[in-house]
Parts: structure tokens; C-alpha cells; sequence
């Protein structure tokens, strides 16, 4: 059997991939600042929650996608999704406008009563409807770790906790809330970049996952109470109305927000029993925080 070699004067596609990849990895990490690995370098606390909120969303999605249209091409891509569009988008979305322009007839007297079934919205809401959790889970995270930040002192211990524990002992982690204090890494530790510290500390502190395995290990309560809150609160907004909720509420708000009020200047004029009045023309130095 007579074996053929082929040889190429034009790099294939095959070879391509791997350094297109690499190349691809370096425009993250730069975006990232990833390239500042070897450097010790300290983020905020609100630039360590708005870039770890923003990293919720892989990245490897975003590769693979990009990797399928150089392995298989920009045109096959465009027109299997051009097919997959024409051929169940569009009916699907036939059916709901159908169905919207059908709630909008004098037929079924039901839909007036709820007005997200009622119209448009109908269509709008269900063909948002992955749209909607990934916000109200993004909103949920986001409110968790605000209130996690104004609430308690100790986010930096919680953090050290992770990266001397058991689990990450030869691990050390590039990012953290800026304090006023520094750690080194412990000797022979490996640095992980910032994308894996973000992961691990979302996935091991605000969404109690297993800290060596990707699988969830219990509930989060803390998660399940404010998702639970924000989709009751979008559920009584979609069943009952803006109109609706606004005039069974008016009282409720005026009582509530004189309470927020009270609240507010009882705060302002009780919490700080140091703040004093000085006279006119006193010089007060704040770097020392003395009155002279």
C-alpha cells in the first residue's frame, strides 16, 4: 500500500486553532490586566464586586463560540443559524404574536384582568423569559455582596480564610479587598490569575459552592430569600399592574416613607455624639483630624 503525504503551502485551519486561541487568551488577560501576575497589586472593595459580578458570565462561552466560527467557518455558522432561525424561531414567534393579538380581542374577558397576558407583553415576557432569571439572579448576587460589604468589617478575613485554607493551601490568590494590611503568599504557593480568584471567591463565600469541586454543595439561603423577594415583587408588578399596585398601596408608601424619614433624622442627629459646633473662623486640620 502506497502511502500519500500531503503537504500544505498555506497553514490549514487545524494549525490555526491553537494559536488563534492563544492569541485570543492574551487579548482576555490584557483586558483583564491579567499581565500584571508577577506584580503585587491590590483592588478596591467596589472594583473587586462590579468586576466579579461582570465575570458571572464566562468567558468560555464567548471562546467557543468564536472557536466554532473559525474552525467551521463564518458562512456555514451564519447560515445554520439563519436555518435554526427561520425554522423554529420564527414560528415560535408567530405563535406568541398570535396569541398576544388573540388575548387583545373581546373573545376571553380573562386577560383583561392580568395585563402581562394581555398585548405585546405576552410575546415580550416569554421570549424573555431567560433573559428575566439571568437578571433577577445577577440583581440577587449584586445585592448580596453589597450588603455583605456595608454590613460586615471582616470580608478580608473571610478571604484569608480562603486562601490559607486546607483546600487552596498551595494556592495563593492575586486579588482581594484593598485594606491596610498586605499578605504574602506562602513559599511554593502557585499565583492564580485574577478570572480564577473572582470564580473561586463567588463560587466558595456568595454561592457556598464546594471549594474543590464545581458542584453545588447545599442551598444558599441567603441567595434563595432575595431571588424569591425580586421575583414575587416582578410577579405582583406583571399580574396586577403599575396602576393597580399604586393606588392599593398609596397609604402604605406615605406611612412608610414618613417611617424612612423619621428614621433617617433620627440617625443624622443621634448616631455621632462627638460632632460638636465650632465657632466661626476656626481652622480645623483634617489630616489629623484635630480642632485647633
Amino acid at each position: 500500500m502506497q502511502t500519500v503525504k500531503y503537504r500544505y503551502y498555506y497553514p490549514i485551519r487545524r494549525s490555526l486553532i491553537p494559536i488563534i486561541k492563544s492569541n485570543r487568551l492574551q487579548f482576555f488577560k490584557k483586558i483583564v490586566g491579567n499581565d500584571e501576575d508577577e506584580t503585587n497589586f491590590e483592588l478596591s472593595r467596589k472594583e473587586f464586586v462590579i468586576i466579579s459580578t461582570l465575570f458571572q458570565t464566562n468567558i468560555d462561552h464567548l471562546l467557543i463560540y468564536i472557536s466554532l466560527v473559525f474552525r467551521y467557518g463564518g458562512v456555514f455558522i451564519t447560515v445554520f443559524h439563519a436555518f435554526l432561525q427561520v425554522c423554529v424561531g420564527m414560528p415560535v414567534y408567530c405563535l406568541l404574536t398570535f396569541m398576544s393579538s388573540y388575548t387583545k380581542s373581546s373573545f376571553l374577558k380573562f386577560f383583561e384582568c392580568i395585563p402581562i397576558l394581555q398585548g405585546i407583553g405576552y410575546t415580550i415576557g416569554l421570549l424573555r423569559f431567560g433573559t428575566e432569571i439571568r437578571n433577577v439572579m445577577i440583581a440577587s448576587l449584586s445585592m448580596i455582596a453589597i450588603a455583605d460589604i456595608l454590613l460586615h468589617d471582616k470580608h478580608v478575613e473571610r478571604i484569608r480564610q480562603c486562601m490559607i485554607g486546607k483546600h487552596v493551601q498551595k494556592s495563593c490568590l492575586v486579588m482581594y479587598p484593598q485594606k491596610n494590611h498586605t499578605m504574602e503568599c506562602p513559599r511554593g504557593a502557585k499565583r492564580k490569575d485574577i478570572f480564577f480568584s473572582t470564580q473561586f471567591y463567588f463560587r466558595s463565600q456568595v454561592l457556598q459552592y464546594n471549594s474543590t469541586n464545581l458542584v453545588c454543595c447545599k442551598i444558599n439561603g441567603k441567595l434563595f430569600g432575595v431571588s424569591l423577594c425580586i421575583w414575587t415583587l416582578i410577579c405582583c408588578l406583571s399580574v396586577f399592574g403599575m396602576e393597580r399596585i399604586k393606588k392599593a398601596t398609596v397609604n402604605i408608601q406615605i406611612v412608610f416613607g414618613c417611617l424612612l424619614l423619621s428614621i433617617a433624622i433620627y440617625i443624622v442627629s443621634f448616631s455621632n455624639e462627638d460632632i460638636q459646633s465650632v465657632d466661626a473662623g476656626t481652622q480645623i486640620v483634617f489630616d489629623r483630624f484635630e480642632v485647633n
